[in-house]
């Protein structure tokens, strides 16, 4: 049964989204390769489906004839989900708001580190033309090129230590781990001023799920892994954040941006229009429409019911938890309200991806 494409958020975002994916995809030579769920498309035929799009939101008159001009134009591809049969999951991320300062005190003592300067990222792709999109991140050490320092080197071995690469100081290892995990976030300051911070660079190591591995351990159950019994969780159990957190190698430096937050592509995210997925099987700036549910909250930010969801996203961000064909993570906003959904937010759901039909394909 063919989807009717009924959007649930308001237009100006909508608007918004796309005018920034125009903007990145208008700057890429007209002949690179994007990858399109199992085949690969232009980016010239990426920028005729967003202007395509951007046509049909200005011109359409009702909801019913948007609807039918997105199925007479577009070629609609589901994407195959995580057992191929089109279930997605569907998990959401926000922009992290916490107490921090500029200098270390009793009361923050969690260093956030800027970018080291013996951090080496490789491009494979340089190497042989099979290893396209493969990085690595690496140190040179007496002549070897070895692995970057992993989290409990970092963490707590201190091995970054008195380098001044502290960019600002977190009440604890566990604020840290929010921001980790975001990427991105805004930081009250002792004398009231904001600072906001973004991804700069990993260690290069493979990301390993805290949650997986607590519920492996009986720790926890599935039901119980969201953001915020992870942190409860991991605040009560002190002596055992070294065995936890190292279990995950990875590590996440920061830097430190005037507007954001900011996505692997470089554009300032979309509240509940950006989305991340695996950047090897789907395209920069992609138009998608995804279908699941969404939590609805009362005035505390507690989880009263849940209600559909329903709306086009864009391809703006990518995430090393977010790998395959059945993975997609929605950017929810900033603030509390949104940690709070974002962190509660864990269904299964439907992603389409759109392009531009041509002669070729409406002949298939």
């Amino acid at each position: 049964m063919p989807v009717t494409f009924t959007d649930d958020l308001d237009r100006d975002s909508l608007r918004l989204a796309l005018q920034r994916s125009l903007h990145y995809v208008r700057r890429l030579p007209p002949e690179r390769l994007l990858p399109f769920a199992g085949h690969h498309i232009t980016a010239a035929m990426q920028r005729d489906t967003l202007e395509t799009f951007l046509d049909i939101l200005d011109q359409a008159p009702t909801a019913q004839a948007f609807d039918t001009a997105i199925h007479e134009q577009f070629d609609i591809v589901q994407t195959a989900g995580l057992k191929g049969q089109g279930d997605v999951l569907v998990t959401s991320y926000y922009e992290a708001y916490l107490a921090g300062s500029l200098q270390p005190t009793a009361e923050f003592t969690y260093p956030l580190y800027t970018r080291p300067v013996d951090l080496i990222e490789i491009d494979l792709a340089r190497f042989r033309s099979d290893w396209s999109g493969e990085r690595l991140a690496a140190r040179l050490e007496n002549g070897q090129m070895l692995p970057y320092f992993t989290r409990r080197e970092i963490d707590f071995e201190n091995i970054l230590r008195g380098r001044d690469l502290e960019l600002v100081w977190l009440r604890d290892r566990v604020d840290g781990l929010s921001l980790h995990i975001q990427g991105s976030g805004t930081i009250h300051l002792p004398d009231g001023q904001l600072m906001r911070v973004n991804y700069a660079a990993s260690n290069g190591h493979a990301y390993q799920s805290i949650g997986q591995f607590l519920i492996r351990q009986g720790r926890l159950s599935a039901e119980q892994v969201t953001m915020q019994r992870l942190q409860h969780y991991l605040r009560t159990q002190d002596a055992e954040q070294a065995e936890i957190l190292s279990h995950n190698p990875r590590y996440i430096f920061f830097r430190q941006v005037r507007e954001g937050p900011v996505g692997s592509l470089g554009l300032i995210l979309i509240p509940g229009r950006s989305i991340a997925t695996d950047p090897r099987l789907f395209p920069a700036t992609g138009l998608a429409f995804i279908q699941t549910q969404q939590p609805v909250l009362n005035a505390t930010n507690q989880v009263v019911g849940w209600k559909p969801l329903s709306r086009f996203v864009f391809n703006h961000d990518t995430g090393n938890a977010i790998q395959g064909p059945g993975r997609v993570d929605l950017f929810w906003g900033s603030g509390h309200a949104a940690e709070a959904a974002a962190g509660r937010l864990k269904h299964q759901g439907t992603l389409m991806f759109l392009a531009k039909r041509t002669a070729q394909s409406a002949a298939r």
